[in-house]
């Protein structure tokens, strides 16, 4: 069989050839002039090459393909999650109130969820020491005096008791309190702005761990 003769076998058995297509094949078996017959071939086989591609493709809507909903906090929390694993955990931040703490401007409180459970902790931007003590409570009334976890190079302290039982006092207050008494300065205060948090976590009680 002839290079011509090979070329037209192809494509008019082609799976992606059809009735629609014939004409424009026809009319490449008409032209005389060898190279421009060639030629014609490799230009119908690239356009019904990709009007076979296009076809193949499905409009998929976002909402279909996004598992974790936008984040929604109320007051001054923010939310934010791990980008390694965004359906498992959340973060819930508070940044102190600096016209009523003596802590560093950027300590803050948060909350971490992941899978049932809920971390609470204050990020004091200090050494404050390995055997730490820390008085919080509502702002006006007496604290509770408590011995916290440390982590994060001994700056950092951890609520070591029942999250669910801190959490439930926290909905009820406005401002919340914590006092620790670093090795090397002065008492750290840091005044936390803490209404909203109720209807912050709400829709992550499960992830939370919280009734």
């Amino acid at each position: 069989m002839s290079k011509k003769g090979w070329i037209t076998a192809l494509l008019l058995t082609a799976p992606w050839v059809h009735a629609a297509e014939q004409d424009s094949l026809n009319r490449c078996v008409a032209v005389v002039d060898h190279l421009e017959r060639l030629q014609c071939y490799d230009s119908t086989m690239r356009e019904l090459q990709n009007k076979d591609s296009s076809a193949q493709i499905e409009a998929v809507e976002n909402t279909a393909v996004v598992a974790v909903a936008p984040l929604v906090a109320t007051g001054a929390w923010t939310l934010k999650r791990d980008a390694e694993d965004e359906e498992n955990n959340l973060i819930a931040q508070l940044k102190v109130d600096p016209t009523d703490s003596s802590a560093p401007q950027g300590t803050s409180l948060s909350i971490k969820c992941r899978k049932g459970s809920a971390e609470i902790s204050i990020a004091w931007l200090a050494y404050i020491g390995r055997d730490v003590y820390v008085t919080s409570g509502e702002k006006g009334q007496k604290g509770k005096r408590e011995n916290w976890r440390l982590k994060d190079n001994d700056t950092t302290s951890v609520y070591p008791f029942d999250s669910q039982d801190l959490i439930n006092r926290l909905y009820g207050m406005d401002y919340y309190l914590a006092q620790v008494q670093p090795v090397s300065d002065g008492a750290l205060v840091a005044s936390f702005n803490v209404s909203g948090l109720e209807e912050t976590l709400r829709p992550y009680k499960d992830l939370c761990g919280l009734k």
